[in-house]
């Protein structure tokens, strides 16, 4: 008979699970922290207003994602110093909103590439509330879960993180998951895939609207800002993938080992936290952007060519002349 007063405890097996889930997410927490301000106070940044936005944007996300990891991880451990016990279905829905957090990791990058390719390939610069409503709608999957443990479900088994956990009344609800946590990243290489034809083509068709180093420049930092939008969302991938299908043989009553728990979630744990940081090492304009405000790069006044990009519209301006000409073109309609 299903009781939801049964009081559980920490089950210890999983100390090493909770050093991952309490030590990377408060690294990233940190590191995220400071890109945002350091963003919202780089001056070279002003004028790329795009890849600020995308920089702090998933710095944002990474934080939301990081923090639920953090909280799940800390009331386990104060459980597990202080012998605590918890109510069955609390720790339940405690355990149920850290997939929450991971699957904020997954769905960023589609979010992202979905509006970097309406903004370049269709022009359209879309509300933030319509990417808010995807959001929300992707990570509906999840809230249906963690409804079912809290509501529908009847059904208590032993767990690896408390004692006994509630489990869902349904083992078809588990492929849920992967709409938000598999197809959301795959979409989004796809979109960034797309995105890098059009721009290798577009750029290849402008003749006399530019000089060649120039379009040369804009193709190669949009082709960059696509291959970190690939990175963010395929590297994940390699925890995503395994944990996914870990999970489909756990709730069908198969045994998974606990390393195999902890190296997927390392993975994404890791490599979804440093996607912002990534962004940064692998894209030149952030990269020097933020080497110029730490003062480890200075700018060389020989520079006979300033480009600015805003909203991807390049503006060149050629100290060579006696009186400056500015050219104000839309490279990518």
């Amino acid at each position: 008979m299903f009781d939801d007063s049964i009081l559980v405890s920490v089950n210890v097996n999983w100390i090493r699970s909770a050093y991952i889930y309490g030590i990377i997410p408060l690294i990233f927490y940190i590191i995220n922290t400071i890109i945002i301000i350091l963003t919202n106070y780089n001056k070279t940044l002003r004028d790329k207003k795009d890849l600020a936005n995308i920089l702090k944007v998933s710095a944002y996300i990474n934080i939301f994602s990081m923090l639920i990891y953090s909280s799940f991880a800390y009331i386990w451990w104060y459980c597990y110093l202080t012998e605590a016990m918890l109510n069955v279905k609390v720790a339940s829905l405690i355990s149920e909103i850290r997939l929450v957090g991971m699957s904020t990791l997954f769905i960023s990058p589609l979010i992202l590439s979905i509006w970097r390719f309406f903004l370049i390939v269709k022009n359209w610069n879309i509300d933030i509330r319509k990417f808010c409503f995807v959001y929300f709608l992707l990570l509906s999957f999840h809230v249906y879960a963690l409804c079912d443990k809290a509501f529908i479900s009847k059904k208590i088994q032993p767990s690896d993180i408390y004692t006994y956990s509630i489990r869902y009344s349904s083992k078809l609800i588990v492929f849920l998951f992967l709409i938000p946590d598999i197809l959301s990243p795959i979409f989004a290489i796809i979109f960034s895939i797309i995105l890098l034809i059009y721009v290798k083509k577009h750029q290849e068709n402008i003749k006399d609207a530019m000089s060649a180093k120039v379009k040369n420049q804009i193709s190669r930092q949009q082709r960059i800002l696509a291959y970190s939008l690939i990175i963010m969302s395929g590297i994940p991938l390699l925890g995503a993938i395994p944990h996914y299908l870990m999970r489909i043989f756990y709730f069908n009553g198969f045994y998974v080992p606990r390393i195999a728990w902890n190296v997927a979630e390392f993975i994404i744990l890791f490599v979804g936290g440093s996607a912002p940081l990534m962004m940064i090492l692998f894209l030149p304009t952030l990269k020097n952007a933020f080497l110029i405000q730490l003062s480890f790069k200075v700018l060389s006044i020989t520079e006979t060519t300033v480009k600015k990009f805003d909203n991807d519209v390049t503006k060149v301006v050629v100290s060579g002349e006696k009186h400056h000409k500015e050219r104000k073109m839309k490279v990518l309609n």
